[in-house]
């Protein structure tokens, strides 16, 4: 998976926001312990279209992505607009209350 069990399903309601896949419920479960066997029976038709044709899940192996460049990484400190900070700092600060509130 991607991050998580809710990547799969933003991806997924990308594709089609009507399939039950799209829901993260269905990656939640899907990720759960003992949940092998019934996954790879919900996904057996995300395989291939009738001709052949890749559908939803294209597998590759390391063989395909042996001549890709090694990872970068570069940290930029960007200013926030004001009214984002505002967002931000309102939901830090309530944030802030309840985890003191609830957690202490």
């Amino acid at each position: 998976f991607n991050n998580g069990p809710h990547d799969m399903a933003a991806i997924m309601s990308y594709i089609d926001p009507t399939r039950v896949e799209a829901k993260p419920i269905f990656w939640e479960n899907a990720t759960s312990h003992g949940a092998r066997d019934a996954v790879k029976e919900a996904l057996k038709d995300w395989k291939e279209f009738e001709n052949g044709d890749p559908k939803y899940i294209l597998r590759r192996d390391k063989s395909h992505v042996v001549d890709l460049p090694g990872k970068t990484q570069k940290a930029e400190q960007l200013a926030l607009p004001y009214s984002s900070f505002l967002s931000y700092d309102v939901h830090e600060k309530s944030c802030i209350f309840f985890m003191q509130v609830y957690m202490i």
